[in-house]
């Protein structure tokens, strides 16, 4: 079914042409096509490292394995282009190199034959004379080299990429020396069969050239989709690429679709070792990747006031089949995650479900807090945007080492977030191990708990509920996190303007969030002394804060001995919450004392 889709988006899509492949190229050869000048050697590169392979083009691409000999025309090395042999390189390299060139300059022979091409005779003419002294003092036969005649790139005129597209598929399934099976008579005569994605009959391709690129931790060249290099992944003694038999045309198609899509910052999102690929069946302008990567207040709005209200103007468009795909590395080959099909509509609304349940205030202005994207990044402004799942990641030397995540973690998030349903507990255990880990309870770990909890108990609590403080919700669990924030502040009040240099919740948070009756009886003692120092000195703070004690020490008839997983998850955001509703309350005394101070002076200037 993934493959089937992919075939279909490649339909409308443009391509590179049939053989062609992006690939590093260090030189471009310039060549007179009337020989009265030497040949030129520009580079392309561009970082001025000694290992920069040069700038990435569509050339005529084939796949090399071993050691078979498999030139490509105008973008090959220089063991095949001048028959240099790579240094380092054990056994006999001159030899294998003058067999490489002498198979470069065939292909080149053929290709001004059946191309009719009077330039390639030009390059061939120039390789079967070349003098060493043509070459660039760094030239490195590791590197690709192409051929520009007249001012005209070779792999970019129309005869040359015609001839190659033709001639293309026609060696690579000629290349059946490599797979074999175990039967009596030692090999496997293939014949055809029907290609699991378009069912038509065909001469299946044994090993498929195209590969998967820009897959974390991914090889260079590429991972296969469609590959059993191991007898334990043979089927029926089928091989290699046959154990799901794919016609040429429909094995380039998938392949160069997932490219297309891994390369486009709007159709892919790459977190840790994990790579997600979204796409329609027909074009929209739905772009999921960047709702989810990089969301802007303004288009979350529009998304939540749209979701539910049908105002696009097509119904079609809404039910526009809507589809993605997790990739992640194994070995040399793709390990598909996760595949989901839906509408746009479909996934429109859970979109918007899913920023609506990730709501949660501020915990240093106490106001609604900005939409979270799924990773952090760096904002035009050279601020960083932290993302929902970055505060899960363990810290080391004071950065979040978002690579030691599992790869569950943004998998289960973007299905969520596309699929709906019910996150699982142990994403918010990873939040609630993390606060006590750090004994604190960030923004994004706090709206990973309250996501956890609306998605699984959505009649318990409403989707609208813990935004911010909620001084009906008369929960043991909820109203002990909050008494910790209160107890907090009464500290840090009674040392102002001196700072606390270890707070009651740098050293009880963990205790407090699981085993309440242990230790609340101890900080209520403690607190004490520091009221009686706000009374003396503070008498305002000293009233207010005592007030909130009271407030919220009236629900509480007993202090739990332990707090489940749920209840914990309650704990984080109670003193979450009150922790930014003491922000609040602070932001609005200052300017409000601002203010006052204000209109004071103005009165005495009249």
């Amino acid at each position: 079914m993934l493959l089937q889709r992919l075939v279909e988006y490649s339909k409308r899509k443009e391509l590179p042409p049939t053989g062609y492949d992006r690939t590093p190229i260090r030189w471009i050869v310039d060549i007179d096509s009337q020989q009265k000048a030497d040949p030129k050697f520009v580079s392309t590169f561009s970082t001025g490292r000694a290992n920069d392979r040069g700038a990435d083009r569509l050339a005529p691409f084939r796949e090399r394995t071993g050691t078979a000999i498999r030139p490509k025309l105008f973008a090959d090395d220089g063991e095949y282009t001048f028959g240099k042999a790579k240094e380092g390189k054990k056994g006999d390299r001159e030899s294998h190199a003058k067999k490489c060139h002498e198979a470069y300059l065939d292909l080149l022979d053929m290709c001004a034959e059946e191309a009719n091409a009077l330039s390639v005779k030009v390059v061939s003419a120039y390789l079967r004379k070349w003098d060493e002294a043509w070459f660039p003092s760094d030239f490195v036969a590791d590197m690709n080299f192409t051929f520009r005649v007249d001012g005209q790139l070779l792999i970019d005129r129309p005869e040359i990429k015609l001839f190659w597209s033709k001639k293309f598929w026609e060696f690579v399934l000629e290349e059946k020396d490599e797979v074999t099976s175990n039967d009596e008579e030692g090999s496997l005569n293939v014949s055809e069969m029907g290609c699991h994605i378009c069912g038509n009959m065909c001469m299946p391709v044994q090993r498929h050239p195209f590969k998967i690129k820009r897959i974390p931790n991914g090889q260079k060249k590429g991972n296969a989709i469609i590959s059993a290099n191991n007898s334990a992944f043979t089927s029926y003694g089928l091989k290699a690429s046959l154990i799901a038999p794919t016609c040429n045309h429909c094995v380039e198609a998938y392949a160069k679709a997932a490219n297309a899509l891994l390369a486009e910052d709007a159709t892919h999102i790459t977190i840790g070792p994990l790579a997600y690929i979204f796409w329609t069946k027909e074009e929209t302008m739905f772009s999921f990747a960047s709702l989810v990567s990089k969301p802007q207040p303004e288009e979350v709005k529009v998304l939540m006031q749209s979701a539910f209200s049908g105002r696009e103007a097509a119904a079609r468009i809404e039910e526009m089949p809507f589809y993605a795909t997790a990739f992640s590395a194994s070995g040399s080959r793709v390990a598909v995650r996760d595949w989901l099909e839906t509408t746009v509509n479909s996934a429109k609304k859970n979109l918007a479900r899913w920023f609506k349940l990730q709501k949660i205030v501020d915990a240093y202005t106490g106001v609604e807090g900005l939409p979270f994207p799924l990773k952090g990044y760096l904002g035009r402004d050279g601020k960083w945007i932290g993302g929902v799942i970055d505060d899960l990641a363990p810290l080391v030397k004071k950065r979040r080492d978002i690579e030691s995540l599992s790869a569950n973690v943004p998998k289960v998030l973007l299905h969520y977030s596309l699929k709906g349903g019910v996150l699982p507990e142990w994403l918010m255990y990873q939040a609630i191990n993390r606060n006590r880990a750090e004994q604190a309870v960030t923004r994004s770990r706090a709206a990973i708990i309250k996501m956890v909890l609306l998605s699984r108990s959505s009649q318990t609590y409403k989707e609208d509920n813990m935004e911010c403080l909620d001084l009906e919700n008369r929960n043991f669990a909820y109203l002990c996190g909050r008494l910790l924030g209160v107890l907090e502040i009464v500290q840090v009040e009674a040392f102002k303007p001196s700072t606390v240099n270890s707070t009651i919740v740098d050293r009880f948070y963990g205790t407090a969030s699981s085993a309440p009756a242990s230790v609340f009886g101890r900080l209520l003692r403690g607190t004490q002394p520091h009221l009686t120092k706000l009374r003396k000195e503070k008498r305002g703070t000293f009233d207010a804060m005592s007030k909130l004690l009271e407030e919220v020490q009236c629900g509480l008839t007993c202090y739990p001995k332990t707090l489940t997983l749920e209840e914990q998850g309650l704990f984080a955001l109670g003193y979450y919450h009150q922790k930014a509703a003491n922000r609040a309350g602070a932001i609005a005394y200052k300017q409000a004392q601002q203010d006052k101070d204000k209109n004071k002076s103005e009165e005495k200037e009249r």
